[in-house]
């Protein structure tokens, strides 16, 4: 037979040349506490039946006391099995990914950019402006006025021919709104339909340029990230525990006492808190429910692994999270009756199997891995609460724009009353 126990046990029946007569057990051996007896193979170790029971049995201290066990050949650990959450976000998604005082900073930056701009734009007009006299005669009821522009600000951009860009008109010599516009431009990554004249401008803008495009890098990375990379978000049994899991405990009564048993709290409490009907025996019998991403299956991580990899598709196994419980590792290996002749030559060929590899070369053969999925990571659609705050900033940024075109609107009816008298 093609297995890791004949494969052991041909090695040893040739390296210590023995003959074989195979009986077959259907468990393991538990005791029985309604009989007070043994059951499985031990019974038939304690009957003389058997000189050796070859299988990977758990070795706990309750077995040690009727029979011995050879040095192990491999190791039992317990794992948890779930369908991996779906990413959750909320309405604040957008501004997660930067804490508080960096969007403070943010903030702080932009309008500090804005400000150096207005002060350096009022210290060249003062220092760069000129006056220039332009005459005409204009004729308003058969009165001849003559007008004088002065100080005409030339700071906007090197063709002032055009006239275009709001900080060419003389009325507006400050222009704050255009500064603030050309900082946010900039930290945005922007063009500028207006390239600022002067140099002391183009650095300021070209700093806080470069500041936003690694800003921008960082933001952009970590919002994508957080948006649609599904991580593992469960990490430990306490985090289990925390969510609305059914638990279940699968498989055989070494699952079930390592965690009632356990002296972790956390352990004991799924053991307290697991399902107790229906039993299941398998990872297969439970593969409905599993996928139903409600349930967490608690068994031994080769079976598990072993239905995974052929009861499931490649994409259903690979939406299964597997969380290891720590310290729940048992050793397994073959047994022996007490002071058996035996035991001391059996260890002493499984000690020269490890030292040349033949152990090893049986696990990877026989020990199921999980397979690998292509993608290390599960990439899921962004929701639209993520982008919850951008459209309560189109939503702000529209009511308020309203109520500018009303004042505006006033203001200039306000004007244009006062020009007609």
């Amino acid at each position: 037979m093609d297995s890791f126990t004949f494969q052991l046990l041909e090695a040893l029946q040739f390296t210590m040349n023995f003959t074989i007569k195979v009986i077959v057990s259907h468990s393991w051996g538990d005791f029985i506490p309604e009989s007070n007896k043994w059951g499985g193979m031990i019974a038939e170790l304690l009957a003389g039946e058997v000189d050796i029971a070859i299988s990977s049995t758990s070795d706990i201290p309750l077995r040690r006391t009727v029979i011995d066990f050879n040095i192990p050949t491999n190791t039992l650990k317990l794992s948890g099995f779930f369908k991996k959450p779906r990413a959750v976000v909320d309405a604040k998604a957008l501004i997660e990914p930067f804490k508080g005082s960096f969007w403070f900073a943010v903030i702080s930056v932009i309008v500090s950019l804005s400000l150096v701009l207005i002060f350096f734009k009022w210290v060249l007009v003062r220092a760069v402006s000129h006056t220039k006299e332009y005459s005409s005669d204009l004729s308003f009821d058969e009165v001849s006025v003559k007008t004088d522009l002065q100080r005409l600000d030339i700071i906007g951009s090197r063709d002032n021919s055009t006239g275009t860009g709001s900080c060419d008109d003389p009325q507006s010599l400050w222009c704050p709104s255009d500064c603030f516009q050309w900082a946010l431009a900039a930290f945005c990554i922007q063009g500028f339909y207006n390239i600022p004249k002067y140099d002391c401008y183009r650095i300021v803008i070209g700093m806080g340029f470069l500041s936003g495009v690694l800003i921008y890098g960082a933001y952009a990375g970590t919002l994508i990230s957080f948006l649609s990379v599904v991580v593992d978000s469960v990490t430990s049994v306490e985090q289990l525990m925390e969510d609305s899991f059914v638990l279940s405990i699968v498989g055989n009564n070494i699952s079930q006492r390592f965690f009632r048993d356990s002296p972790s709290p956390s352990n004991r409490k799924v053991y307290q808190r697991r399902r107790m009907h229906p039993v299941y025996y398998g990872l297969d019998e439970t593969k409905r429910e599993l996928l139903s991403g409600s349930f967490v299956f608690f068994m031994d991580q080769l079976s598990g692994y072993n239905t995974l990899n052929n009861k499931f598709s490649v994409k259903d196994s690979c939406s299964i999270q597997e969380l290891r419980i720590p310290n729940a590792a048992q050793k397994q290996g073959s047994m022996v009756p007490k002071n058996s002749p035996y035991k001391r030559r059996i260890d002493f060929q499984i000690l020269r199997m490890i030292e040349h590899g033949l152990i090893d070369q049986l696990n990877r053969r026989f020990i199921p891995k999980r397979t690998m999925c292509s993608n290390s990571v599960t990439f899921d659609g962004v929701q639209l609460t993520s982008v919850t705050v951008a459209f309560g900033i189109l939503g702000i940024g529209a009511l308020l724009s309203f109520a500018i075109v009303v004042i505006e609107n006033g203001r200039s009816k306000l004007t244009q009353d006062e020009y007609n008298l």
